[in-house]
């Protein structure tokens, strides 16, 4: 199968506001998952559908690919990796692809009215690295970005894009029960490393790790403050 093209209008599976449509969650899977599957998951560990009153979640399906980690298989991946592992270089071609591929996501959000600064991109693992490449390196101006249980690697392009630019989106970062020792710490010290860049975080000053306690309780640090919130309600509406 070839590689990816940034002509692919992906599948999506969508969960509509409970009123009127006011702002977008974009919200990506891991690797060798679907939309589908992610929004099970999470209604499966919420006991209950994840639902806004004003925000519409879109989760969309990663096109199939070959995957390096997997000897070439195919997988449902938003790009490919040399290797899992956070000490090697980005596979920067197929990345750079799948932005392309999500901005037009994002752009069909904005034609059918909302504005830039109303939508919020974020994933779980794999989907999380997706989001921060998405936000910090092509859509500076979305309400703020999000990873569960991701990573970046050492020399991400990431990091160079925030030192080049002023004005950044607020970053939220969570740890959950299933997340290994390793990645928790890959992503504990991605989320340092991305709040010790020099730029100035002036747009969205919450800029927030979020520890997992007991889903869906999670406590939040930020503002020289600790305070415990509801994932399903307060995180997303505090930013839309």
């Amino acid at each position: 199968m070839a590689a990816v093209s940034g002509s692919v209008r992906l599948q999506r599976c969508v969960s509509s506001p409970a009123g009127r449509h006011s702002a977008s969650l974009i919200f990506l899977h891991g690797s060798g998952d679907s939309g589908q599957g992610l929004r099970t998951w999470i209604k499966q560990v919420l006991n209950q559908e994840l639902t806004f009153q004003h925000i519409k979640i879109i989760y969309p399906t990663a096109p199939p690919r070959p995957y390096t980690p997997m000897k070439g298989g195919i997988s449902n991946v938003w790009f490919d990796r040399l290797k899992i592992s956070n000490d090697c270089p980005e596979h920067l071609e197929s990345i750079n692809v799948m932005c392309q591929v999500l901005t037009d996501l994002i752009d069909d959000e904005v034609k059918s009215g909302i504005k830039k600064n109303r939508i919020l991109v974020g994933g779980f693992s794999m989907g999380g690295c997706m989001a921060m490449h998405l936000a910090y390196r092509n859509h500076q101006d979305v309400a703020g970005v999000f990873a569960l249980s991701s990573f970046l690697n050492k020399t991400s392009a990431v990091y160079q894009a925030l030192s080049h630019q002023l004005l950044n989106p607020g970053f939220g970062v969570l740890h959950t029960q299933l997340t290994s020792k390793l990645v928790k710490y890959l992503n504990k010290k991605g989320w340092f490393d991305i709040s010790e860049v020099q730029g100035a975080f002036s747009v969205k000053p919450h800029f927030l790790e979020i520890e997992k306690v007991a889903f869906p309780i999670v406590t939040c640090n930020g503002s020289r403050k600790k305070k415990k919130v509801l994932l399903q309600e307060n995180y997303y509406s505090h930013y839309l």
